[in-house]
């Protein structure tokens, strides 16, 4: 979260809470099944990981005066940025979709 506490967002301890979570929930989780499926992944998902963050953290820069519930609007960005940025990493998407697959959940919209 270094790139949000450089950022000129102001936040309260509860939102920097909902705002980890969603980041780990949205990013981390699903990323950490691709590795585990895929060791090999671990530089994609380092680079696609940092682009996904980066992206959202100026999303929520320039939008931060109209945001109600800063966690909310967060989860919303990086559903969106991940789902734009794993257009171009297809096989790294393949990977996260068929990891949820095996482990019979439903895959997030954002990786399908």
């Amino acid at each position: 979260m270094q790139k949000l506490r450089a950022s000129s967002v102001r936040y309260t301890k509860d939102e920097l809470q909902d705002i980890q979570f969603a980041c780990k929930q949205e990013v981390i989780t699903p990323m950490y099944y691709a590795v585990e499926a895929n060791e090999k992944a671990m530089s994609t998902v380092k680079a696609v990981m940092a682009d996904i963050l980066s992206v959202s953290v100026r999303e929520l820069e320039r939008h931060t005066s109209n945001v109600k519930v800063l966690g909310a609007f967060f989860r919303k960005t990086l559903r969106l940025q991940t789902k734009r940025i794993l257009q171009e990493e297809q096989p790294l998407r393949y990977l996260i979709a068929s990891s949820y697959k095996d482990a019979n959940w439903d895959v997030p919209e954002q990786f399908q």
